[in-house]
């Protein structure tokens, strides 16, 4: 995966803040937040696209917990999700080293 820092992620997702980890191969995503004023513009599907993408091309599952502190809908929010291939992670599909409720996990090209 390429690796780019905080600062230009911040400026070319317009991203009031962001966090990302990477632990045991799973890229963990939080505090994923566009800029008030830059909200509903698409740079949030724009961000999701290209991380969704470059994790494939790496093979990284990616993992994260939608979160209403910032005035989304959760529902919004894990429709969103969905759309990029995120699955909820619980029952027997669940993934338990990942204490995030939705995970993705790489897709390949057969």
């Amino acid at each position: 995966m390429h690796i780019i820092d905080n600062e230009t992620l911040l400026k070319a997702y317009c991203l009031e803040h962001i966090t990302l980890s990477f632990h045991g191969g799973v890229l963990t995503v939080s505090d994923f937040v566009i800029r008030k004023e830059e909200r509903n513009k698409g740079h949030g599907k724009r961000f999701l696209r290209d991380l969704t993408e470059e994790a494939d091309r790496a093979g990284i599952t990616l993992a994260l917990t939608p979160s209403t502190s910032f005035g989304a809908s959760g529902k919004r929010l894990r429709k969103l999700y969905h759309s990029f291939g995120f699955r909820n992670n619980k029952g027997t599909r669940a993934d338990l080293s990942v204490s995030q409720s939705m995970i993705r996990t790489p897709k390949t090209n057969h």
